[in-house]
């Protein structure tokens, strides 16, 4: 029955053998008719399913052809022999494999031509892959540069089915691909090594700014030092022309000179500290301390000169802390409010601080000549003044404002209007500080200095001059002396100094510190020392106090001077 059942299935198909078996069964006697209905419909869906299966084969668009087991031929499409170009009537039902794979060998499908020996092996090796039924896939370029992509796998009763691909444009793709990856790598390490390269000038361009910065911050000191010795000389000439002469024009022209002499040593302090800002010498030391120590200072200084120029001051004091550096936030201050009383004619001045949550607003209001709006966009260039300003000023002092808030991390600013007056303010952190009572100076009226012994040591001549000149003008005993031999000389011959006066920078690398040290190691001097110089480096001021000296700041003021003298000899 199984039998049966197998063979009809092959013929008239499924359906119709159940439905044949099942009359069978039953012991119906069928009629002809049906016996033929049912062949004739088998045979109709078998070559239907045939000519489907054939008509979905060949329209793939990869070959694909089929061997029996026995090695033979059975199926194939026509892409299969597109591929391969194969002969008419080459490639038929039942043709041996072998055939096949020798005619592709023989016209060179495989590469190089091969001898029949070779020929043999590799069509016993290609035979042995179908008989074991080993699954494979590879890649071969055939002689015209296509190239075929071969997939073979077992069938389950024996035989082989095998497709045929031309990827040849999906390896050219593929080799473009990996030749633009190649083209991409090169360029990345080629633009890669000339990043390097310029990061490497960079640096270098780098090394000789900082170089030549440095360099010309050296200059600007060395020059700001040797430049303000001889205007240091000229202002303490002019007033001693003016305290000695009886004569009201020389008085005035000496006075006339002063303001000169004045003007052009603030322009040169203030371009030294502009370069000094610019160049990274100066160094923020931040420190928390309450604005009190700063402010009360300034606006009593501010408050004098105000009076002077009949204009009405007002400080709101505060017990308010911040963090920044004491010294750099004053200078600031310091040149608001001489922006302030330079430019208000009439009215009044404020300095105060409004909190504004954790930051803290200093502000510096007037009711001066105001700036225009076409001005306010250059205010805190170099050498910029309003077009209201009576040029009186340099130009400076909101550049050097602007960069030392810059190098605090403070926010400087204003608002103007033309006519109506100012108002600049310092943006500074909130700090907790605690409060306590600031010492106080008190003022008093400078003493004589009659019979006072001075030792003074400068290697400007001019400047050593012009200074034993003032200091005797107070009737002291000056000994003035170049150079530190001198000075040891001076001392070994029985000059005993109630107070030694030396300029910093010495002759062949001397520094007035260590010959004031050598004077008391060696003749147990004792008397005060006041260092002077015009480098305005931090470091030679540290110098001095660490010392034990006492340190002012070239150009000498006459007024400055006797105030020391005064503390330092009664």
């Amino acid at each position: 029955m199984q039998a049966v059942e197998r063979s009809l299935a092959a013929v008239v198909g499924g359906a119709s053998m159940r439905l044949l078996l099942q009359a069978s069964g039953k012991h119906a006697q069928l009629p002809i008719e049906s016996v033929a209905r049912f062949v004739d419909e088998a045979s109709q869906v078998f070559q239907f399913n045939q000519a489907l299966l054939h008509a979905t084969i060949d329209n793939i668009s990869m070959g694909i052809s089929v061997v029996d087991a026995d090695m033979r031929v059975i199926a194939w499409n026509q892409r299969y022999l597109e591929l391969f170009d194969y002969p008419q009537g080459l490639v038929e039902v039942g043709r041996p494999v072998e055939e096949l794979i020798r005619y592709n060998l023989q016209r060179g499908l495989a590469g190089q031509p091969l001898s029949q020996v070779e020929l043999s092996q590799e069509i016993h090796k290609r035979l042995n892959y179908l008989r074991q039924g080993s699954s494979y896939k590879f890649q071969r370029q055939q002689q015209d540069g296509r190239i075929f992509e071969m997939q073979g796998n077992p069938l389950p009763g024996g035989g082989f089915v095998t497709t045929y691909s031309d990827v040849s444009s999906f390896i050219e793709v593929q080799r473009e691909l990996e030749q633009s990856n190649n083209t991409l790598e090169q360029r990345v390490k080629s633009r890669t090594a000339e990043l390097e390269e310029l990061n490497r000038q960079l640096e270098q361009t780098k090394q000789q700014l900082e170089a030549n910065t440095a360099a010309k911050t050296r200059f600007f000191a060395a020059a700001s030092h040797d430049l303000m010795q001889p205007f240091n000389a000229a202002a303490l000439f002019c007033g001693l022309i003016r305290q000695q002469s009886q004569q009201d024009e020389v008085k005035q022209l000496a006075q006339n000179l002063s303001h000169s002499l004045n003007s052009a040593e603030e322009l040169l302090a203030a371009i030294l500290e502009l370069t000094k800002l610019d160049a990274g010498v100066v160094k923020a030391q931040p420190e928390t301390f309450a604005l009190a120590e700063l402010l009360d200072q300034s606006a009593r200084e501010a408050a004098v000169l105000a009076h002077n120029k009949g204009l009405s001051f007002s400080y709101i004091p505060t017990r308010l802390g911040t963090l920044s550096d004491a010294k750099l936030l004053k200078r600031v201050i310091q040149n608001l409010l001489a922006n302030a009383l330079r430019y208000t004619h009439s009215g009044k001045i404020l300095l105060g601080v409004k909190r504004q949550g954790e930051q803290l607003q200093i502000c510096v209001c007037d009711t001066g000549i105001g700036i225009s709006e076409s001005d306010q966009q250059k205010i805190f260039d170099e050498f910029q003044q309003g077009s209201q300003a009576d040029q009186k000023g340099l130009g400076i002092g909101l550049a050097i404002s602007q960069r030392i808030c810059s190098l605090l991390g403070h926010q400087v600013g204003f608002s103007s209007a033309v006519g109506k007056g100012s108002c600049f303010y310092i943006k500074v952190p909130l700090a907790r500080v605690s409060q306590r009572i600031l010492p106080q100076l008190k003022s008093s009226q400078p003493s004589r200095f009659a019979g006072q012994r001075i030792l003074l040591m400068d290697n400007e001549a001019v400047l050593l001059q012009a200074v034993s000149q003032l200091l005797q003008s107070w009737h002291c005993d000056v000994m003035a002396v170049s150079a530190p031999n001198e000075a040891l000389a001076a001392v070994q011959q029985g000059f005993k100094p109630d107070l030694m006066l030396f300029d910093y920078h010495l002759d062949h690398g001397a520094t007035g510190v260590e010959v004031a040290i050598q004077l008391a190691e060696h003749f147990g001097i004792t008397a005060p020392v006041v260092i002077n110089s015009a480098d305005q480096s931090g470091d030679i001021r540290q110098h001095a106090l660490n010392a034990g000296f006492h340190f002012m700041l070239k150009p000498l003021k006459e007024v400055s001077l006797k105030r020391l003298l005064q503390r330092l000899l009664n």
